[in-house]
């Protein structure tokens, strides 16, 4: 599908003869340098600059920064917003070489295949590189039946589909049609190309854009106003480029352990005795609760940083969020938007309008939106004025309700009038736009102090989240601060958090939620959720069960959350027995939260997503490669949710070549093993085709598949609380599932859960674990426990060991030197089971003392 926007631009095109280049080139210690120079031809909207230059620096082995400029026009500085340290000298050693082709072309290719990965030779094109006033615009080269991810966000499938043209610019547009634009903005995509290698390119711009897919070439377009400036990362897997990627735009903000606990929120809980009243039925059916959530019910007449007098008053409502905190241990999360109601007497309003640090419209006076509250202004973030009188109030807010987080919604800004309220109907004419930039918005002409709105639009929520942070931190400074946002852009993820949006209570959703968490994994953003039962409209019970069977396994940020005309949809909420099968999802994913904790500090770490994809996982099986109907958690569980009503069984489930174990017995699985080992070399020695088996797989409303990969080791606790952090020092069972050479590797990590020191970090403890065979000859195998890292002195206590897989009953099993006196070994399920009352040295079983545990 092509746009109408993008047909009008190549008939504009086929008008007058295409611009066409010289290029100059010159090495420099960061890379090189250059220009092009224009000798016929104009774009859609000339004149066309006669010179630009670029600058290219090869910043890494594998990471590319490379500009295009008009050296007479200033910009702004998209990588300074973001905080990117820029690399300035050139890698000594590159994975890749250059070409400069005299008739525009900048070739960019992988040194050990030659595949050519960027390329702006003009004459390839039927659209050539373009930087006119008014219009930027770059194609270049795509592999051939490649498949793409990312260009965010959006609903849709995982891998995008092409021929297509995306839109790429914040916008409330609720639950829109497939591959429309939604709420953030993330010019960022990875490719996989048929030998299996991928690659990323970052276009750094936050003008409103569309990029067109075809197969074989991409085209970048852009408003004016910016320079096209993209950084590439050549991987070659997909968790390389990932860990590339966020070495520029930041790594993610590690989350406090509480949050990645149950979160219940609705809009319409109307006052303080409906909150009550949801935590003591949670209590009532033991249901697990860690986070109550207040929408727009609390405030006054729907006005910022009000609580309403008479269900919500601001004493008793504080009272009742420290009395659940002290004594339930449950922690309260607030919303907030960036409207402020225009309201004579209403401080908000008087003081930001006295302060003149608000969005200005085109004639430089307050620009008039409309929100909940009816008229409104917003602050300007990109003012220091603006930014510290936000963070100023939410940090009055946070301590006056003693509120443990901020939700920052309707900010792209969506705004109810489309355009400026009362506005006399003058609007500034474009020459080009990706298409309607103002549904629920702020007119592209506003300004702030940034530069034109058009430009700052996307980075509008960007900011306003570094702004609350600073106003949780000036609340408490050693605790990791909670922020989740709806709107978003490239780097938002080592600020904030994120959930997709509204939703609605159809099954489709719950499909769809799937490639949205895999999507915000790419970005940066892995700590990110969907409403669960869907958002808008009335979900079922057996949605429901669903649903929370799937956010148990695949949602970091699992939170329960309808509107205000929707039934109720607690997870008591429909009677027995769908109660009971919701906490057992509930219970399982308290199992869990060591394992998920584990993830998020390895994203903290190294930027790779905790839910990913099965093609990310399997790199080597090109089967993999469009599925988005099943998903990992980390490296170790393979999750098959069912996403149909009525169904019986999860159907059409692919399992790459591994040896899987079910997840609920501990069971090697053979209904999921491949008959025979089938391979096939590619280009690249580095990628075989493995091809796994696709099976139906029984599941009743009361379960959902999820499989242990072989090789994998992970930690649960078999003890449940109604609160995670009740259970958080509870004693660890350790699995290790066996792969097809009888070794298998994991790791976890620990910490206090919330603090963080002066320069924002945790210390943290760190442990490996480890299984080989014994050695030649010798029967059994050996557990190495070692510790890695140590900054918390953890006083958990490894509590049971679990080896799956285990062909033969050993004879007899060992701690370092120590026999043990018994242990169990289940026959049928090849399980081995030791436990800390079977002997050894109690001291050996602490979780940062190192042993090895030998069997045979």
């Amino acid at each position: 599908m092509i746009s109408i926007v993008a047909i009008s631009i190549v008939l504009q095109f086929c008008e007058a003869e295409l611009p066409r280049y010289d290029v100059y080139a010159k090495e420099t210690a960061y890379g090189y340098t250059g220009s092009f120079t224009r000798y016929i031809g104009n774009g859609p909207f000339p004149p066309d600059p006669t010179f630009f230059s670029f600058d290219i620096y090869c910043q890494t082995k594998d990471r590319i920064h490379i500009r295009f400029y008009d050296r007479s026009k200033k910009y702004m500085n998209i990588p300074n917003v973001l905080q990117i340290s820029e690399v300035t000298k050139a890698a000594s050693q590159t994975n890749y070489v250059f070409e400069f082709i005299d008739k525009g072309g900048i070739i960019i290719k992988r040194k050990d295949t030659g595949d050519v990965i960027f390329d702006t030779q003009t004459l390839r094109f039927d659209h050539p590189l373009i930087l006119e006033k008014e219009f930027i615009s770059l194609t270049t080269t795509t592999g051939k039946n490649s498949v793409i991810y990312g260009l965010g966000s959006r609903r849709s499938r995982y891998a995008l589909k092409h021929p297509f043209n995306y839109t790429i610019h914040n916008q409330d547009r609720g639950t829109p049609p497939d591959d429309q634009n939604l709420y953030g903005s993330h010019p960022f995509h990875v490719e996989v190309r048929p030998n299996g290698k991928a690659h990323g390119i970052f276009f750094c711009n936050s003008a409103p854009m569309q990029v067109e897919l075809q197969d074989g070439w991409i085209t970048y377009r852009a408003m004016a106003g910016e320079m096209l400036d993209f950084y590439i990362f050549l991987g070659p897997t997909q968790k390389d480029v990932i860990k590339q990627y966020t070495d520029v735009i930041g790594k993610p903000a590690l989350v406090p352990q509480w949050a990645t606990g149950f979160h219940q929120c609705a809009w319409g809980y109307k006052s303080i005795d409906d909150v009550r009243n949801v935590v003591e039925n949670y209590d009532k059916y033991n249901l697990p609760l860690d986070v109550m959530w207040a929408d727009i019910d609390y405030m006054d007449g729907k006005k910022l940083f009000t609580t309403d007098p008479v269900n919500y008053p601001k004493a008793q409502f504080a009272r009742f969020i420290s009395d659940i905190k002290e004594k339930k241990r449950i922690r309260y999360v607030a919303i907030v938007n960036p409207g402020v109601k225009i309201e004579s007497g209403y401080e908000p309003y008087e003081s930001l309008a006295s302060s003149g640090y608000y969005l200005r419209n085109r004639t430089s006076q307050p620009y008039i939106g409309e929100v909940w509250p009816g008229r409104t202004i917003f602050p300007d973030f990109f003012s220091t004025g603006g930014g510290s009188w936000w963070a100023s109030r939410i940090s009055k807010f946070v301590k006056e309700l003693n509120l443990d987080g901020i939700w920052n919604d309707m900010n792209e800004i969506s705004n109810f009038c489309n355009g400026e309220c009362d506005e006399d109907g003058g609007k500034t004419k474009y020459a080009w736009t990706p298409g309607e930039l103002d549904h629920h918005g702020v007119q592209s002409d506003a300004v702030t102090a940034a530069g034109p709105y058009y430009l700052t639009h996307s980075l509008y929520a960007h900011m306003e989240n570094i702004h609350t942070i600073e106003g949780l931190k000036a609340v408490n400074s050693n605790k990791r601060p909670f922020v989740l946002s709806r709107a978003s852009f490239a780097g938002s993820g080592k600020n904030n958090f994120l959930w997709l949006g509204e939703n609605e209570a159809k099954w489709e959703d719950l499909r769809d939620s799937i490639s949205g968490i895999l999507s915000s994994g790419l970005f940066g953003m892995p700590f990110t959720g969907c409403d669960v039962g869907g958002f808008n409209g009335d979900t079922n019970a057996e949605l429901l069960t669903r649903w929370t069977e799937a956010a148990a396994f695949l949602y970091p940020f699992f939170r329960n959350h309808r509107s205000d005309d929707s039934i109720s949809q607690e997870m008591y909420a429909f009677g027995e027995p769908y109660t009971s099968y919701n906490r057992r999802f509930l219970q399982e994913r308290q199992k869990i939260q060591s394992y998920f904790y584990t993830l998020m500090h390895q994203s903290h770490d190294e930027g790779v997503p905790i839910i990913r994809s099965l093609s990310m996982e399997f790199p080597g099986d090109s089967n993999c490669l469009k599925i988005d109907s099943q998903a990992m958690l980390g490296s170790a569980l393979l999750v098959s949710p069912v996403l149909e009503p009525g169904a019986k069984k999860a159907t059409g489930c692919y399992f790459p070549r591994a040896r899987w174990y079910d997840y609920w017995s501990g069971a090697e699985d053979k209904s999921v093993e491949a008959n025979e080992e089938e391979e096939s070399s590619n280009e690249s020695n580095e990628f075989r085709e493995l091809n796994g088996v696709e099976v139906d797989l029984p599941a009743d409303l009361n379960t959902i598949p999820v499989h242990i990969r072989g090789g994998a080791i992970f930690t649960k606790q078999n003890y449940v609380a109604r609160r995670l952090m009740n259970m958080k020092d509870a004693p660890f069972t350790v699995i290790a599932a066996l792969d097809y050479n009888e070794c298998a590797f994991g790791y976890i990590s620990v910490d206090d859960g919330e603090s963080v020191d002066e320069n924002g970090d945790c210390k943290k403890s760190a442990v490996r674990f480890q299984v080989t065979q014994r050695g030649r000859g010798k029967k059994g195998g050996r557990l190495s426990v070692s510790v890695t890292e140590v900054g918390y002195n953890s006083m958990h206590v490894l509590e049971e060991i679990r080896i799956l897989g285990v062909a033969e009953e050993p004879s007899k099993i060992h701690f370092n030197d120590q026999r043990a006196s018994s242990f169990e070994y289940d026959r049928e399920k090849k399980i081995l089971i030791v436990r800390k009352a079977y002997g050894g040295d109690p001291r050996e079983w602490m979780l940062l003392k190192e042993f090895e545990m030998l069997w045979g």
